[in-house]
C-alpha cells in the first residue's frame, strides 16, 4: 500500500492506494470509530461498487445507510444537497457519524458539504472511483455545488478523514471518462516542475492501455504534488490558485452548455490550451511550451478547441461568466498561465480584447 500524508492547519490525513482496496474499506474507517454510516453514491457506481463496499462496512459496530443519487454534474445542486440533509437528518445521524463518498467528483464534492455543514461538520472519507477524482477533487478539502450563476459558487474547505483508492476501478471507466480525468493528470505536468511531464510523454502507451502500474505512478505523483500544494495554502489564499490552470475559461464552457457539453476534464483539456495560448501571445512563455502540451493532450485523444458556433455566439456571455469567476477580483478576469515548461502564475490584468482573440481563433497560435 502507498500512502501520502496531507497536512494543513489543525488537521492530518493519509491518501492510501492499493489495488482491491474496497475490499477493505471497513477496515480503514474502523480507526474512526464511527457511531453510524453513511454511504453516497450515484445510480452508475452504485450498480458496480455499492454492494462490494457495503459488504467491507459490515465489519464496523455500527448501523449502515445507504443514499443513491442520480449521476452527472447536474446533482451539484441545493435541490440534492438538501436531499442529503433530510436523509441524515430523518436517520439521526448525530456528530459521531461518517460520510462515506463513493463515486467521482460530484459525489465527493456534495458529500464532503452535506458532511461540512451537517451539525456544523461531521467527519467524511473519500473513496473517489474516476481518474479525475483520485488524483484531484479527492484531495484537498474542497466540496461544493453549482448554481445556475457558476460552477462550485457554493462550498467549504472540509478535510476528509482519509482518501482511499483503488486503482483497479479504472478499469470500468469509459475511455471519455478516462481521457477526462487525465486532463487533470497533464495539468500537473504542466504546473509543477519538469519531471512529471516528461514521465507522461515516455509512458503514453502503458497510461493508455491502464496498466496497473503505470496507474499506481501516476495517481501517487498527481496526489503527491497536489498534497505539497495544499499543505502550502489550504484555503487558496495564494499558491493553491496554480491547480485552476485552464479552469477559468473551461468552467464558463461548462456553465453556458448547462453542463452537458463537456465533462469536466474535457473543458479543462480545452481550457488549457486557450490559457497557454494567451501566455505564448503575451510573450510569457515559448510556443514549444505549447507545442508540447498540445502535443500530450492530442496524443490521449482530448478535446483540444471549444465548440466553433457555440463560442461565437456566446462571447459576451463567456466574458461575462469568467468576470464573476471566483477567482476573479473587482470583476477582473484572472488566469493562471505557463510562465515557462512546469510553472505557472497567477495574472491579473489580462484584457477582454486577449481573451476575444483566443476564443476567435480557437485556442491556435497561427
Amino acid at each position: 500500500m502507498k500512502k501520502i500524508q496531507v497536512k494543513v492547519p489543525a488537521h492530518e490525513y493519509c491518501i492510501k492506494t492499493e489495488s482491491k482496496l474496497l475490499d477493505n474499506i471497513g477496515q480503514e474507517i474502523k480507526t474512526l470509530a464511527p457511531t453510524a454510516i453513511v454511504l453516497i453514491t450515484d445510480r452508475n457506481v452504485a450498480k458496480l461498487y455499492a454492494e462490494r463496499v457495503q459488504k467491507s462496512l459490515e465489519i464496523l459496530d455500527c448501523t449502515i445507510h445507504k443514499i443513491v443519487l442520480p449521476a452527472g454534474e447536474k446533482t451539484k445542486s441545493i435541490e440534492k444537497l438538501n436531499r442529503l440533509w433530510d436523509f441524515m437528518l430523518s436517520k439521526g445521524l448525530d456528530r459521531n457519524s461518517v460520510v462515506v463518498a463513493l463515486g467521482g467528483g460530484v459525489i465527493g464534492d456534495i458529500s464532503g458539504f452535506a458532511a461540512s455543514s451537517y451539525m456544523r461538520g461531521i467527519k467524511f472519507v473519500q473513496v473517489p472511483t474516476t481518474l479525475l477524482a483520485q488524483v484531484d477533487s479527492s484531495v484537498g478539502g474542497k466540496t461544493g455545488i453549482n448554481h445556475p450563476r457558476g460552477k462550485n459558487m457554493l462550498g467549504a474547505f472540509h478535510q476528509p478523514s482519509m482518501v482511499l483508492i483503488d486503482p483497479e476501478v479504472l478499469n470500468t471507466l469509459s475511455e471519455e471518462q478516462y481521457y477526462a480525468g487525465l486532463a487533470e493528470v497533464i495539468k500537473y505536468g504542466m504546473i509543477w516542475g519538469t519531471s512529471f511531464m516528461l514521465y507522461l510523454e515516455k509512458n503514453i502507451v502503458p497510461i493508455k492501455k491502464r496498466q496497473i502500474t503505470a496507474l499506481e505512478e501516476m495517481i501517487i505523483r498527481s496526489c503527491k504534488i497536489k498534497a505539497s500544494v495544499v499543505a502550502q495554502d489550504e484555503k487558496e489564499s495564494g499558491l493553491r490558485a496554480i491547480l485552476n490552470y485552464g479552469h477559468t475559461i473551461a468552467h464558463a464552457f461548462e456553465s453556458i452548455s448547462n453542463y452537458k457539453g463537456y465533462l469536466h476534464g474535457e473543458a479543462i483539456s480545452a481550457g488549457m490550451i486557450y490559457a497557454c495560448a494567451i501566455a505564448v501571445n503575451r510573450g510569457l512563455c515559448t510556443k514549444r511550451v505549447y507545442e508540447r502540451q498540445y502535443a500530450l493532450l492530442n496524443n490521449f485523444g482530448m478535446r483540444l478547441k471549444f465548440d466553433e458556433k457555440m463560442t461565437s455566439f456566446n462571447i459576451s456571455k463567456i466574458l461575462k461568466i469568467m468576470s464573476k469567476d471566483k477567482k476573479a477580483l473587482a470583476g477582473n478576469i484572472r488566469f493562471i498561465l505557463p510562465v515557462k515548461q512546469g510553472k505557472v502564475e497567477l495574472f491579473d490584468d489580462i484584457s477582454r480584447e486577449e481573451i476575444v482573440a483566443v476564443l476567435e481563433n480557437e485556442g491556435s497560435l497561427d
